[in-house]
């Protein structure tokens, strides 16, 4: 019998999320199935850290790419399609013997697979800069803007106050609540039925005649069954079964699959946080490409109006103004953000500076890695600032009115 697998999957809305919950335990104790919930604690971040509780996500190279029944592409690890393939088939040779089938388990055609991580970040970064752009960026503010050093000038003040709720980094953000399980790359969804109601859900998946059948099939071939989300199937990496498969490529653990199909985060950092930067300086130039101002001739009284045209930036044009150093220490100041530290200045130089001397020594990627260590640390033994914005009203009314100049609170950039 296959195990049922504990997501804590976050759904839209809180109150759903508790009667799904409910509902679905429920069933779930009736019929006495086993699952893992004392024993995995990972919740919606199930095979997405390390032994070494590191945030990881699977390489590009590491997901091997199918066609549903309708021709759609998916992408699974390489191991976990092969399981997969083994279960359908097994599955379609015997469902229509066995039992008759309703419309959700009747083939396991699958509804979605993989995330991409880049897309759903990407998503997420256009809100941000909406919120920068519509919400913190008045006129008084858009007039001091008069190159790029100004923007970032701004931006920073921006990171202070919005990092008070949500994330910018891609270390905050993917291990949020923010992002769907279905970045592990060993996720497989067969019923899209997010958009009907609770009963309905309750009712339709555990009424089909094919659900029992399908729970006790899917543990012979190595899945778990998501106990949130019954339609729902997540490799396990511990069963007997799914470890047949992982050996066809020579992984023998599940520490093994994380060496090898995946990475930290660490990696592209500084790559995406330069990115970003560039990408938020060129959309606000192509909105306010022109600066206009009053100003007064040297030796006299003359007062003319001056226009200035600001210029778009390129990746080279951007690493010849801000080096990795200060990159570096734009980062620090973003997670120190982002976890409400409370760090007084002089850690905070002494920090980034050790990360510079890291950097020069080993490379940029071990440069994070140890900001990263030492912010969790920080975390754990430091504490954080009780001041996170839970109410989305007040965090826009603080982006709107704090005024140009006024002192940020905490550490400085």
């Amino acid at each position: 019998m296959s195990k049922i697998f504990d997501s804590s999957y976050k759904e839209n809305k809180l109150s759903e999320k508790y009667s799904i919950n409910s509902i679905f335990e429920e069933y779930v104790f009736n019929k006495n199935y086993p699952y893992y919930f004392d024993e995995i604690k990972k919740d919606s971040k199930y095979s997405l850290y390390d032994k070494n509780n590191n945030f990881i996500l699977p390489n590009t190279n590491s997901l091997f790419q199918y066609f549903n029944n309708n021709g759609v592409p998916h992408r699974n690890l390489f191991f976990v399609v092969d399981a997969f393939v083994d279960l359908k088939k097994y599955y379609d040779s015997l469902l229509t013997r066995e039992i008759v089938p309703t419309k959700i388990f009747n083939d396991l055609n699958v509804l979605t697979s993989t995330s991409d991580p880049s897309i759903l970040y990407q998503n997420y970064l256009f809100k941000v800069y909406n919120v920068f752009r519509n919400n913190f960026l008045n006129t008084q503010r858009i007039k001091e803007i008069k190159n790029i050093n100004n923007f970032i000038k701004q931006f920073t003040i921006f990171i202070k106050i919005l990092t008070r709720s949500i994330s910018l980094s891609r270390q905050k953000y993917f291990s949020s609540n923010q992002v769907p399980i279905d970045i592990n790359g060993i996720t497989i969804s067969f019923s899209n039925v997010k958009n009907y109601s609770i009963t309905f859900k309750a009712n339709e998946i555990f009424s089909d005649p094919a659900y029992d059948f399908f729970v006790n099939n899917a543990g012979r071939f190595g899945f778990f069954i998501d106990k949130h989300s019954p339609w729902r199937i997540l490799a396990d990496f511990n069963s007997p079964a799914m470890k047949k498969y992982m050996k066809n490529y020579k992984l023998y653990s599940a520490d093994e699959v994380y060496e090898n199909y995946y990475s930290r985060l660490e990696k592209n950092e500084l790559f995406f946080l330069k990115n970003i930067l560039i990408n938020f300086w060129n959309t606000y130039v192509g909105e306010f490409r022109t600066v206009v101002e009053d100003r007064t001739m040297k030796n006299c009284n003359i007062t003319y109006i001056a226009v200035e045209n600001m210029s778009n930036i390129t990746d080279s044009m951007f690493e010849q103004n801000f080096s990795k150093d200060w990159l570096l220490r734009l980062y620090a100041y973003i997670r120190v953000c982002e976890e409400r530290l409370n760090v007084s200045q002089v850690r905070f130089d002494s920090m980034h500076k050790e990360s510079i001397n890291i950097k020069n020594l080993y490379s940029e990627e071990q440069a994070v890695i140890f900001m990263n260590e030492r912010i969790a640390e920080l975390k754990n033994n430091a504490g954080v600032m009780n001041d996170a914005l839970t109410n989305p009203d007040e965090l826009l009314r603080m982006l709107s009115t704090y005024k140009l100049g006024t002192p940020v609170e905490g550490i400085n950039f």
